[in-house]
């Protein structure tokens, strides 16, 4: 066995925003490593059974989902999206696609059945993980599937689902608009919602603007909302309501308008969903921005944890956080199947993957 001087290598792409220079600076240093030794080039076929387990926020309880890393073909499959993009960020990934043949997280998919026998195979697999990670409290755990009648089972029992994307909505646009036909193979990890728990955390939205007039918001709100002072730890639980958070107090809106006066060209099950009535009547309505100009905004911002958006209001950073409940999968499915998606950052699917593993290029 050959020894190098490390036992691990984690590569991962900066935050947005990306440069050009920085898909150059990235593909040289996976060659570089290639070279070296350090990241082994697999050409045969295989897919790779991965697994973590983790807590939920504030739970005790040890969960873990399991399924499969392959590459989906997406010039022949279909995947079914519940959530539009930013465009800005689809023209960044899209340059470190064009710059960058490689992919290195996954696009993470769900699919909902009740056959059993990827399970029983994964279950075999990762009994003995090849590779186990901890980050973030989190554990992932690896192993490659080479053997060629493994492969058939599990490609054939994938052929007949319907796919849809959790979490990479931008990743999966950025590389269908920018490599060749022939070449859009998609690095996807794929599981099974019925043997798996799903995490979806909703995100909460964030609004500043210099002019913003605190009480003329709240009388406009008193017109499609009952508008009620709350506790700060109010829970939403029921669908139409939402909690408004400033920085010296926080208010219940329940919605009362009805989803008739919602003039965008959506079918009912998208004007019903919870995104729509915020982003109509209060970003549009209320606030004055456009349904197409939401996703440019430079007012609006995104954020999934609790901590950052109260920091963000009590800084001045915001004029208020507008917190959502979460998204049930059968609303987001319902969705997906309808062809009409929620607003940008609409669900926030937890755990996330590890990224800087695996990688795909187009060009080994």
């Amino acid at each position: 066995m050959k020894l190098l001087p490390f036992n691990a290598a984690h590569l991962k792409a900066g935050m947005l925003p990306l440069k050009p220079e920085s898909a150059f600076f990235a593909k040289e240093t996976i060659d570089e490593k290639l070279q070296e030794g350090l990241l082994e080039v697999s050409r045969g076929k295989s897919f790779w059974a991965y697994k973590q387990t983790f807590h939920v926020q504030g739970g005790t309880k040890t969960l873990s989902r399991q399924g499969l890393i392959a590459l989906i073909d997406i010039t022949q499959t279909k995947l079914l999206e519940h959530e539009n993009v930013i465009e800005e960020q689809v023209e960044k990934l899209s340059t470190l696609f064009k710059n960058n043949f490689y992919q290195s997280l996954p696009v993470t998919c769900f699919y909902t059945s009740p056959q059993v026998a990827e399970k029983e195979i994964l279950d075999k697999v990762l009994n003995e993980p090849t590779f186990v990670f901890e980050t973030f409290g989190v554990t992932h755990y690896f192993t490659a599937i080479n053997d060629k009648i493994l492969i058939e089972k599990l490609a054939k029992a994938m052929e007949s689902h319907r796919i849809f994307i959790a979490d990479g909505h931008h990743r999966y646009n950025a590389l269908k608009q920018t490599q060749e036909v022939g070449k859009k193979q998609l690095l996807s990890f794929i599981f099974n919602t019925v043997d798996n728990p799903v995490e979806i955390y909703p995100y909460h939205r964030l609004y500043f603007n210099e002019n913003f007039d605190k009480k003329v918001f709240l009388d406009k709100l008193k017109l499609y909302f009952t508008v009620k002072e709350c506790a700060s730890d109010y829970k939403i639980k029921e669908k139409g309501n939402f909690k408004l958070v400033f920085n010296n107090n926080t208010y219940h809106l329940s919605f009362i308008a009805g989803i008739n006066k919602i003039p965008w060209n959506f079918s009912k099950i998208i004007k019903d969903q919870d995104l729509t009535i915020l982003h109509y009547f209060i970003f549009e309505k209320i606030l004055g921005i456009k349904g197409q100009e939401q996703k440019k905004s430079k007012n609006i911002k995104f954020c999934s944890i609790f901590t950052d958006y109260i920091e963000a209001v009590r800084q001045g950073d915001a004029d208020f956080a507008i917190v959502t409940r979460g998204i049930e999968l059968e609303d987001l499915k319902q969705v997906a199947e309808s062809d009409y998606t929620f607003p940008q950052k609409s669900t926030f699917f937890y755990p996330k993957l590890l990224s800087g593993f695996l990688f795909v290029s187009n060009s080994i």
